[in-house]
């Protein structure tokens, strides 16, 4: 017998299709002289992008979603326009997702998923506080969104290929690195805006995985060519000058190499750094006076000398705190703060206005001043779980010394995000693109801790070829639940 649940399944391509056919018949008979304005064509042309990446979906729009959201937030042409269309790509992306998820065998909906619905049954009670209801609202819907997405469309992409995915993100990393270094070293232009973001994307995503790249290459040149762009994400990193963005590149990396227990690693990085310095030394010693004390100001102080090594963040800090002592059990409304303006009358839509919220270095702290001491325990339970998916790595790597695994990469981003987050405050804003990423990432790995992982089939090498070290392959927790 066939339910009204499987035709909806088997046809949501052409259930989709038709009433933006009849939506386009209309406006065109309607509104024909809205065909004169070169911002319709261009709402055409990526609603046919759309539309066929949702024919595709699931090689091409995960690639979609990172793209619509980077762009969005980069400086680069056409941002305005990508800043509204992120959110029909990602609405899209929910609920396509989901359907194509439902088709699959398996279908897999756990402990944590459900966890993400009481964050977000608990986003939506906050807005009902705050002093701008609609913007929370919005946000709390937002967040709804991707968490629908995470936990279907977003796993789609890695369902079945979990070896491809893990070496295209390595790849994709490589050419972010050299774009990156190309635009801010050559051309002179900070795609990224300010310093933080350049560290947080460095930081979080292409430092980690360019190393866990460079330990998992499975031949000489390959390793090299990582190497490289590896030594390029550093020099970025460094160039960032963001506290956050090191920390979080260095706790991912000793997190990663203490697993394999790739000790010796630890070593010659010391000791290559401290060879470097003492030549720098030798050859100039004024540099290095002199690069000491720009490191004094401008990197460990960021100019706040007089208050500390946490100065720059004491201000925010403070000012978060004072919030949720005024309102500590429900919070002042997700992702809202009272600031002093009088209403939300001029707030857009698409993007968070000015007024409705503000600063505060922390996202943890950010989230507690949103929801209150009743609302943050959902969300904490979120963190928790994730931090037993990276536990659950680490203890498989140390027990098989196996880097290949394609749940590495994800763990190394998601222990790399939670760590910045302690300094930035963009972990649960969905307007964010390495929001986006991360928490795919999390949902991901979910996952690849559960199911066992495809293994591809061995290349065709010569004798002479780089040979990994034979290690047994198996899931990290096949039977667990």
């Amino acid at each position: 017998m066939v339910t009204v649940g499987d035709l909806l399944a088997r046809h949501y391509r052409m259930l989709c299709l038709l009433p933006l056919l009849c939506f386009l018949v209309y406006v065109a008979y309607s509104q024909p002289y809205l065909l004169n304005s070169p911002f319709i064509f261009l709402v055409l042309i990526g609603a046919q992008v759309l539309l066929a990446a949702v024919f595709h979906y699931r090689r091409v729009f995960f690639l979609a979603v990172m793209i619509s959201f980077l762009w969005a937030g980069t400086n680069v042409p056409f941002r305005p326009v990508w800043a509204l269309a992120r959110w029909p790509v990602l609405l899209s992306a929910s609920i396509v997702g989901l359907v194509l998820w439902l088709q699959e065998e398996r279908q897999h909906f756990g402990v944590m998923h459900l966890i993400a619905l009481f964050c977000t049954v608990a986003a939506v009670t906050s807005a009902v506080v705050s002093a701008f209801p609609r913007t929370a609202f919005l946000k709390a819907s937002s967040l709804l969104l991707l968490f629908v997405y995470t936990a279907g469309g977003a796993r789609l992409a890695i369902l079945n290929r979990e070896w491809q995915f893990s070496r295209t993100l390595v790849t994709v990393s490589e050419v972010v690195a050299y774009l990156t270094a190309f635009c801010y070293f050559g051309l002179h232009v900070e795609i990224f805006g300010n310093p933080n973001s350049l560290g947080a994307v460095i930081g979080v995503v292409v430092f980690p995985l360019l190393l866990w790249g460079v330990l998992s290459a499975d031949s000489e040149i390959l390793r090299r060519r990582r190497f490289f762009a590896f030594v390029v994400s550093v020099a970025l990193l460094v160039f960032s000058r963001s506290r956050a963005g090191m920390l979080c590149g260095f706790v991912a990396a000793a997190f990663l190499l203490t697993s394999l227990k790739h000790y010796r690693l630890f070593l010659r990085a010391a000791t290559v750094g401290i060879a470097v310095i003492a030549l720098v030394g030798v050859w100039s010693p004024d540099l290095i006076w002199k690069s000491a004390d720009e490191v004094n100001t401008n990197l460990i102080y960021k100019g706040h000398h007089d208050l500390g090594l946490m100065g720059s963040r004491r201000k925010p800090w403070d000012a978060t705190v004072a919030t949720i002592r005024e309102h500590p059990f429900f919070g002042g409304g997700f992702g809202t703060t009272q600031t002093g303006a009088e209403d939300e009358s001029g707030a857009s839509t698409f993007a968070t206005a000015q007024g409705t919220s503000r600063e505060h270095g922390n996202s943890y702290l950010a989230l507690l001043e949103w929801v209150g001491l009743l609302g943050i325990l959902p969300f904490l339970g979120l963190i928790g779980a994730v931090l037993l998916e990276i536990k659950a790595v680490g203890q498989y790597m140390r027990r098989t010394l196996d880097s290949s695994h394609p749940a590495i990469p994800l763990a190394l981003v998601c222990l790399a995000g939670l760590v910045h987050a302690m300094f930035e405050d963009w972990l649960f804003a969905v307007g964010y693109y390495l929001s986006v990423f991360m928490w795919s990432m999390a949902f991901c790995l979910v996952d690849l801790t559960r199911q066992p992982v495809r293994i591809p089939a061995p290349p065709i090498t010569t004798p002479a070829a780089w040979q990994p070290r034979p290690v047994p392959f198996t899931p990290l927790a096949a039977n667990r639940r």
